[in-house]
C-alpha cells in the first residue's frame, strides 16, 4: 500500500508504520460496517415507502436477524458493481460519481430555484411547518445553494488534467 511506505519514509520505522496501517484497516472496518448499515436502512426505508425498485423485497425485515437481509444484499451488490466499474475503467467510475454529484446538485437548486421564483411564498411553505428560518436567511440559503449548484455544473464537467483526451472528460455517462 502506498500509505504504509509514507509512513515507513516519514517515521524511518517499520514498526511505526506497520501500527498505522493496522490503525487505519481498523477504523476502516468499523466505518465500512456503519455505512452499510446507513444506507440500507435507507434503502428499507425507501422499500417500506415503495419507493424503489422490488420494494415488496427490500420492505421486508428479517423476522430472526431483525435485519433488512435483501436491504443489506441490494446494497452490497450495488457496491460490488461500482468496485467492478472501478477495477475496469478508472475514468468511468470518475465519471459514475461525478454524475451522482451533479444530479444531486441538481436536484438541491432546482426546488430552491422555484422557491425564489415564487417569492418563498406561504402557498409553497407551509406556515406551521416545524422547521422555519426566518424570511431573509431563507433567501440567503436558497441563493447559495442555487450558485454552488452552478458553480459544480461547471466544474465537474471541466476535464481532469491535461492535455485533455476523451477518456479524460468528466462527462455525464
Amino acid at each position: 500500500m502506498p500509505i504504509y511506505e509514507l509512513w515507513r519514509q516519514a517515521t524511518n520505522s517499520d514498526a511505526a508504520a506497520t501500527a498505522f496501517l493496522v490503525a487505519l484497516l481498523v477504523i476502516v472496518l468499523f466505518v465500512i460496517n456503519a455505512v452499510q448499515q446507513t444506507s440500507s436502512h435507507l434503502i428499507w426505508a425507501f422499500g417500506r415507502d415503495n419507493g424503489l425498485v422490488f420494494s415488496k423485497h427490500l420492505a421486508k425485515m428479517h423476522i430472526a436477524l431483525e435485519v433488512p437481509v435483501w436491504s443489506l444484499l441490494g446494497n452490497a451488490a450495488v457496491i460490488f458493481i461500482a468496485g467492478c466499474i472501478y477495477l475496469a475503467s478508472t475514468a468511468a467510475f470518475n465519471a459514475l460519481i461525478n454524475t451522482t454529484i451533479i444530479l444531486q446538485m441538481i436536484s438541491f437548486a432546482i426546488p430552491a430555484l422555484l422557491l425564489m421564483c415564487r417569492g418563498r411564498s406561504e402557498r409553497f411553505l407551509a406556515k406551521d411547518r416545524w422547521f422555519r428560518l426566518p424570511n431573509w436567511l431563507g433567501w440567503i440559503c436558497n441563493a447559495t445553494v442555487v450558485v454552488f449548484a452552478i458553480i459544480e455544473l461547471v466544474f465537474f464537467d471541466l476535464p481532469t488534467s491535461l492535455p485533455t483526451t476523451g477518456s479524460s472528460m468528466s462527462k455525464l455517462v
